[in-house]
């Protein structure tokens, strides 16, 4: 069993999470970038995965940010992250995952659209579709619309440990 902390509690959530890989994007091994997206000076304000991090990750209109591949089925439900919103109107985070599903077909599916802007806040928490049926899935972080950039910090996956 994988160990998680509960990360989000002072947001409602008691669930159990673990980052994902470089999700603190203190480094970002692994990460591929497209668009002037990439690893950026400065932490969201909890300072939630460490009190020591000091980046975060930046993806301007245009750009893209995608995950390795590491395992996800069905015992990790849920994903949150921080999201610091452009200050400029318009602009929408989208959040893609790329597998396999339960009829064999790959793809990227959108699994959810975020339009925020103002200071550092936790993204809701959000379902990854149980149809997932390939061990390696890959997540896209991708801004469209409008203009300024959407800045992303500690990614986190529910491994389903309940305490």
């Amino acid at each position: 069993m994988v160990a998680g902390s509960q990360v989000f509690l002072p947001w409602g959530d008691s669930s159990f999470y673990v980052l994902a890989p470089g999700g603190g994007f203190e480094s970002a091994a692994g990460w591929t970038f497209t668009g002037g997206a990439g690893p950026i000076a400065g932490n969201e304000s909890y300072f939630v995965h460490s009190s020591a991090d000091r980046t975060s990750l930046s993806i301007p209109a245009g750009g893209s940010a995608t995950t390795p591949a590491f395992c996800i089925d069905q015992t990790t439900p849920t994903m949150r992250y921080f999201v610091l919103g452009p200050k400029s109107a318009g602009a929408t985070l989208t959040v893609e995952a790329s597998y396999v599903d339960s009829h064999g077909v790959a793809g990227w599916r959108t699994l959810d659209k975020v339009k925020t802007s103002g200071g550092w806040q936790a993204a809701k928490a959000f379902k990854l579709p149980t149809k997932i049926q390939s061990p390696n899935v890959q997540f896209r972080f991708s801004v469209s619309g409008g203009s300024g950039s959407y800045q992303l910090d500690d990614v986190y996956v529910d491994p389903y440990i309940r305490g």
